[in-house]
């Protein structure tokens, strides 16, 4: 049974900073509103990563149909299979799955930053646990793997703290020339935070995110 680390979460994290509604879509994806020909916005494009998320944790389409009428008939009108029916571990993401999935946008994230967070949080806590049981066992290249994407998911949801702490356990856990960048970028950080200043502009993220890249490729050798 795959992890919550294992369905490329913090991808859909990282991918999602833009919003991508357009008046063309696959109907698969179409929310409710595209369906009717309502009035679409970012809630659009929170119903269409809810159709995404859905699929990397059970692999199947939350709506399905035999033609375009069925389909969007379907979107429109009934609640899709509970995620956890089909993949019993996507209980720990089936809440947020389901928001976003709301017919009326009201009731999803209102906007694709409100679902970062959320995301953000959940797979923060996961890796976490994952995080601490490599150190138990003195996995470190799995703790620097773990460690960089703790990393990221901080500063994309903002919270410069606790991305600051991983970059520190990061300089200990990687090795060669990732332990120096990581140790540069966490200098940077913590210069920010002594002055008070908590938005992290695009160059420190494409580093750190150049970091990341580095460790995995490292933990996967």
């Amino acid at each position: 049974m795959p992890k919550i680390s294992d369905w490329g979460l913090s991808k859909v994290i990282s991918d999602s900073t833009s919003t991508t509604t357009t008046t063309s879509f696959t109907p698969y994806y179409a929310a409710p509103e595209q369906v009717s020909n309502k009035v679409k916005d970012e809630r659009t494009d929170i119903w269409q990563l809810g159709v995404i998320l859905y699929e990397l944790v059970t692999g199947a389409l939350p709506f399905t149909g035999d033609s375009m009428i069925e389909i969007g008939m379907n979107i429109a009108t009934k609640d899709p299979r509970l995620p956890a029916d089909i993949n019993p571990g996507a209980a720990q993401i089936e809440s947020v799955i389901l928001k976003c999935l709301k017919k009326d946008p009201a009731e999803r994230y209102q906007s694709v930053l409100d679902l970062q967070k959320a995301l953000g949080l959940l797979l923060r806590k996961n890796y976490a646990e994952q995080f601490t049981m490599s150190v138990s066992t003195n996995d470190f290249r799995r703790s620097a793997f773990y460690c960089g994407d703790l990393v990221m998911i901080n500063l994309l949801t903002g919270d410069i703290a606790t991305a600051y702490k991983y970059l520190s356990d990061l300089t200990t856990y990687a090795e060669g020339d990732v332990k120096a960048d990581a140790m540069e970028l966490s200098e940077q950080i913590r210069n920010r935070m002594e002055y008070g200043i908590a938005e992290i502009p695009d160059e420190l993220i494409q580093k750190a995110e150049i970091i990341v890249h580095k460790v995995s490729l490292h933990f996967r050798k």
